[in-house]
């Protein structure tokens, strides 16, 4: 252990007998009783990533809050998620004072003698902590984590004025991964405003003559023309357990395929035929769109590059291969207009939680077709914008790398720092 760190656990650095509490049960706190206005109520769908998250947040009346007062939330409090995705949890800021911890939750008061709140969230969000308390947790189809549980939490801690450093240090690399997310937000609601101008007006300055078609106005000189006339359709094959001929070949399903981009990971095999493979095998430059998915991401979209392998498709994708004189990458930047504005939506056959957009369908969407000198020119400028996004997307990443080694570093005491002369 390094010199001046001590072991202790969780309920040894808690306020008192009410260091560790949960919240309200459901009788206490009814749906009923929520109201778009009034106390917010933090439940754990609203804890993530060391913080609270208040864009869904429930509210509850005044009067119906007092009645809770002992539920109330003060600057510092530690909540946590008591069941199911164990190791949610957040930091209560002064903002968020006098909210009530809500039913799903338990709240922890740290003692600000003991230890500071800011590095504590740190450690409880660090992946060997979430491991100790997942293994912990009880029940069979649902963990569950109760007081008695959190107080046995182990803890490592540094002198108070080390655990400032230590929080400083990892607060200003969050801030630095939250600058960088708000700049990609920025340019993702920039570029989709650029493919909705661009993929419907044209390129600027180019065109002063528009005609209405049936998806609305277009400049003059652009083909309206169905999916089927712009390019080959094709759904996948269909796994079949008894399917018992062929060679074992790789393959793409929904969880494959990104907007915007192909996962190479966890690719599966089945088998092939010869006949079936030369059938379903990919192109460089096909576009693979999800046939069935949930209503608000069915026709999700990728162009296949070749990577990670040589693979076909299963039939939960359709594979739309572009003719000559249509380029992919406008047609996957169409695509993704469409599932944009809900245009795929509005397409498809909703079953019970599927929703599918059926080849026919797809097939009989209306598309524009402009020059090939001008698609070529819009699928270049939003591949520019884009390109800022996923440099954007790599210095997140490095951020969120850098993050992980200096926890592991700074948590465990390999790496020392003096308190600032000012930590107090």
């Amino acid at each position: 252990m390094p010199i001046g760190w001590r072991d202790t656990v969780l309920s040894a650095v808690v306020r008192g007998d009410d260091g560790l509490q949960t919240g309200p049960f459901g009788g206490q706190l009814h749906a009923s009783e929520y109201t778009e206005g009034g106390v917010p109520v933090v439940m754990p769908k609203d804890l993530g990533k060391g913080r609270i998250t208040t864009s869904s947040v429930a509210r509850v009346p005044e009067a119906v809050a007092a009645e809770l007062a002992r539920h109330r939330l003060t600057k510092d409090d530690i909540l946590f998620g008591r069941r199911g995705d164990i190791g949610r949890c957040g930091l209560v800021v002064e903002e968020e004072r006098g909210w009530l911890c809500g039913t799903g939750c338990l709240r922890a008061r740290p003692d600000p003698q003991q230890t500071f709140a800011p590095f504590l969230i740190h450690v409880i969000s660090w992946e060997p902590t979430v491991r100790w308390l997942t293994e912990n947790a009880v029940g069979q189809t649902m963990l569950n984590l109760n007081t008695s549980i959190l107080g046995r939490l182990p803890l490592r801690l540094p002198p108070l004025g080390e655990q400032r450093k230590i929080a400083a240090i990892l607060s200003s690399v969050d801030h630095a991964i939250e600058a960088t997310r708000a700049v990609i937000d920025q340019l993702q609601v920039a570029k989709k405003a650029m493919m909705a101008e661009l993929l419907t007006r044209g390129l600027p300055g180019r065109h002063t003559k528009f005609k209405v078609t049936d998806i609305g106005e277009v400049p003059e000189g652009w083909d309206v023309l169905p999916v089927r006339a712009l390019g080959e359709v094709q759904l996948g094959k269909m796994k079949s357990p008894v399917h018992t001929k062929g060679r074992l070949r790789p393959y793409l399903r929904v969880a494959n395929v990104l907007d915007g981009a192909i996962r190479p990971t966890d690719v599966l095999e089945m088998l092939f035929e010869d006949r079936e493979w030369e059938k379903f095998r990919l192109r460089d430059g096909d576009i693979l769109l999800n046939e069935g998915q949930s209503l608000e991401l069915v026709g999700r979209s990728a162009i296949y590059r070749g990577a990670p392998v040589d693979c076909a498709f299963q039939k939960t994708l359709l594979r739309f291969r572009a003719k000559p004189d249509v380029s992919s990458e406008f047609m996957q930047a169409q695509f993704q207009l469409c599932l944009y504005s809900g245009r795929f939506a509005e397409n498809a056959v909703q079953t019970t939680s599927i929703a599918h957009l059926t080849g026919i369908r797809f097939c009989s969407m209306l598309m524009t077709r402009p020059s090939v000198e001008e698609q070529h020119q819009i699928a270049a400028a939003l591949g520019a914008m884009q390109g800022r996004i996923d440099a954007e997307g790599a210095v997140a990443s490095a951020l969120r790398a850098l993050k992980g080694a200096l926890m592991a570093a700074l948590l465990t005491g390999n790496v020392r720092v003096a308190p600032d002369q000012d930590a107090a």
